[in-house]
């Protein structure tokens, strides 16, 4: 009777499973329905405003009516703090929450929602034209923690954003405010020059995007030439809309095999998969073993740190090839990023709408000072990036004293 009861309990907590692995299989499905169905919304949607009349720069961020409603689209409810930034650069607007979105004049997205009420926003802007939107990312001197150490939001919360009012300014496949500015803005000497000193304060800082990995410097391998090959999240979408694949991280791994028959060649794996954990995060060289000419490098570190002895950097559209080109690194670009196609890098792919060359300086003016904008987190003011660097470096000084 005991061994009957065993298997009727065994028999009931299978079916449990199943049923609960069939319920997380379906809502999966549905998620990725819905992925699809908003992907190719926003889609439509840029495709529409590629030939809008294009608003002066300068007047972007000013041209908007005191009164004029913005409707924030976000798909986390932990980035409260990112929507009280983002309405401090556009001070002169009045902010709701995306559940109201028919009374918006504007909408500011952020990340692809699953959530019908999006899908429903999207249709409605598809076929009312008068109705403005804009594209938010962070910026590429973002923070110091992409974690949340001790729930202490002073480390987790971000200085800068990206905000287009054409596509995301990852995406090769339209357009971009940005692009349009690398095409056409002409940099003053001093301009340049505030560049110049701007990127000395990253390399002597070693700043980055996000910035609590340890500042050590490594020499990997046996060769006296490095090469590094660099992963990123799968999925990531700047590599879906940055012209790139599967295919193309395994193509560039055996590219800086074969072409660099004398150098020790390191992976070096993201830091999201680092902090998160590889079985929640993984990357595109997971399941890539070291072995006697390629090294995995999964430990955390400051990807300038990293850099100082590295000879040559092939990648597909991370941030992390742009930062080699600040500490004058050979770069092979694998997809199409937005620091690509500017005579700076050695690209696999042409995107035919980049028509300028550009000096280093002028690229890091227009992407970094220009077109990206600063917010005091605490205050919730407008600053500049020299002041967004100080801080980051009195910040993260506190973060390692407390959490490192």
């Amino acid at each position: 009777m005991d061994k009957l009861n065993q298997v009727c309990r065994l028999y009931k907590s299978l079916k449990r499973e199943i049923t609960e692995l069939k319920n997380e299989i379906n809502s999966l499905k549905l998620r990725r329905q819905n992925l699809f169905v908003l992907t190719y919304l926003i889609d439509l949607l840029i495709e529409r405003e590629q030939n809008k009349d294009i608003i002066p720069f300068d007047n972007l961020m000013t041209n908007m009516k005191l009164n004029e409603i913005v409707a924030f689209s976000s798909y986390q409810v932990d980035y409260q703090h990112v929507i009280k930034s983002i309405e401090c650069l556009f001070s002169n607007c009045f902010f709701i929450k995306d559940g109201i979105y028919k009374y918006a004049d504007r909408y500011i997205f952020w990340g692809t929602a699953l959530s019908p009420e999006n899908t429903d926003l999207l249709k409605n802007l598809l076929i009312d034209k008068s109705k403005k939107f804009s594209f938010a990312e962070l910026g590429l001197i973002s923070r110091i923690s992409l974690a949340n150490p001790g729930k202490n939001h002073q480390f987790s919360q971000s200085y800068s954003y990206m905000i287009d009012d054409f596509a995301p300014y990852y995406d090769a496949r339209y357009k971009t405010r940005l692009e349009m500015l690398l095409n056409s803005y002409d940099v003053s000497n001093d301009e340049r020059n505030r560049a110049k000193k701007c990127i000395g304060l990253i390399l002597d800082n070693f700043i980055t995007k996000y910035n609590d990995q340890p500042l050590t410097e490594v020499n990997l391998g046996i060769h006296k030439k490095k090469v590094l090959v660099v992963d990123q999240v799968k999925g990531d979408m700047s590599i879906l809309k940055g012209g790139a694949n599967d295919d193309t991280f395994e193509i560039m791994l055996s590219d800086a095999i074969k072409e660099n028959p004398d150098a020790d060649i390191i992976v070096k794996t993201h830091p999201v998969s680092v902090d998160l954990g590889f079985s929640k995060v993984s990357g595109y060289y997971s399941e890539t073993k070291s072995d006697n000419r390629v090294i995995i490098y999964n430990e955390k570190i400051n990807p300038i740190s990293l850099l100082k002895n590295i000879d040559k950097v092939y990648v597909c559209t991370s941030q992390l090839g742009l930062e080699a080109l600040f500490c004058k690194k050979e770069v092979i670009t694998y997809g199409i990023p937005f620091y690509a196609g500017w005579g700076l890098t050695k690209d696999k792919q042409k995107c035919k709408r980049r028509l300028r060359e550009r000096t280093l300086e002028e690229l890091f003016f227009i992407v970094y000072i220009l077109y990206t904008r600063y917010c005091d987190p605490e205050t919730l003011k407008n600053i500049e990036i020299e002041d967004a660097i100080q801080d980051i470096i009195e910040k993260r000084r506190e973060f390692f004293e407390s959490y490192v």
